[in-house]
């Protein structure tokens, strides 16, 4: 998720996990519940999808390399943990 207007980006791993849910998104439009929230992200124009690391990078959405960083080695890492 990002905002392109203040440069701040973040990445949500494992969110839709019961236990890992985060009750209320705070957002400069306002707060939105859980359930709002996977409403209006899985409908944006920009969702794309259950990726690994390695799907991003193919299709050019996200640039690994110039981040010194493999996909591989993401997510294997994600899966280990």
């Amino acid at each position: 998720m990002g905002n392109t207007a203040s440069q701040r980006y973040i990445v949500i791993f494992d969110w839709q996990l019961p236990e890992n849910q985060i009750e209320t998104f705070s957002l400069s439009e306002g707060s939105l519940s859980y359930d709002e929230f996977v409403a209006r992200f899985r409908l944006s124009d920009n969702y794309r999808g259950n990726l690994t690391w390695a799907e991003l990078a193919a299709n050019g959405e996200i640039d690994l390399k110039r981040l010194g960083l493999l996909a591989k080695t993401l997510d294997d890492d994600l899966e280990t943990i």
